[in-house]
């Protein structure tokens, strides 16, 4: 399979926001299409470089419990750059299962090619065709392709295939899971604003957080880290996690009641 379509196919953003990837991580966070050129490409200088830089990934792990989608997409290129399939596969598939595009388009390159997980075809069409659910051009024109490449067998396996994953991966229920798991975890993180509150969430507000008592989650208390932040400052930074997430969604919106999605085929 040429590469070329796996570079042309790219299109979510780099996840670190501003100047948080170099005060908060030691490595970079890739787009999809960095991320699956750096696992299929021959042995360079170059991918060397780039297999170094995402196997140092420091992923914020304050960011589980906001927006799950963005952590375990972070740990699952980090796995698979560590050259660890299996978890680096599952940890892709939980993102996925949290609604993350970029996910489900790296494990279709990677399955398609075999770059970093054995190759299946007809499971990488599966997922490259969720992947290209919302309509973004670059994920629609790499499905399209590895289509026409495919046999009518590989064909017919990855409509089957996405008929048994779409209930769990597709929009209608990855997307509205994740939006619903965010709005509660911020709405419990808004509680405190009134207060004057600062926090502490690690990878976001701070590199990490020492916590004091592991009991005490580590948003809870200013006086687990020393550099809190005013709640209102790590809603917002948090708040375009989140907005990159679902971007492309119809059934997202930044403030008011959840929307009517379409039919994950429309």
């Amino acid at each position: 399979m040429p590469k070329m379509w796996v570079r042309k196919a790219s299109f979510f953003y780099l996840l670190m926001v501003g100047g948080m990837a170099s005060a908060h991580a030691s490595g970079t966070w890739q787009d999809a299409r960095s991320v699956a050129s750096s696992l299929a490409d021959a042995k360079t200088a170059k991918s060397d470089q780039g297999l170094a830089d995402l196997q140092q990934t420091n992923c914020p792990a304050g960011l589980e419990r906001f927006v799950p989608g963005s952590y375990y997409y972070c740990v699952g290129v980090r796995d698979l750059a560590r050259n660890e399939p299996e978890n680096g596969a599952a940890m892709l598939k939980t993102a996925a299962g949290w609604g993350n595009k970029s996910a489900q388009y790296l494990l279709g390159v990677s399955y398609y090619r075999g770059a970093g997980l054995p190759m299946d075809r007809a499971q990488g069409l599966a997922w490259l065709e969720l992947a290209a659910e919302r309509k973004d051009p670059t994920y629609i024109a790499a499905l399209q392709e590895a289509m026409r490449e495919a046999t009518p067998d590989e064909q017919a396996k990855a409509s089957t295939l996405w008929q048994s994953m779409v209930s769990t991966y597709g929009d209608s229920h990855a997307a509205r899971r994740a939006e619903r798991r965010y709005r509660h975890e911020r709405d419990v993180l808004m509680q405190n604003e009134v207060y004057g509150s600062k926090v502490c969430i690690a990878g976001i507000t701070s590199v990490d957080v020492a916590r004091a008592d592991p009991r005490v989650p580590d948003y809870d208390s200013e006086s687990q880290c020393r550099n809190a932040q005013p709640v209102a400052l790590a809603a917002a930074k948090l708040d375009t996690f989140e907005d990159q997430l679902l971007e492309g969604w119809s059934g997202h919106v930044s403030v008011g009641q959840l929307q009517q999605v379409s039919s994950p085929r429309n």
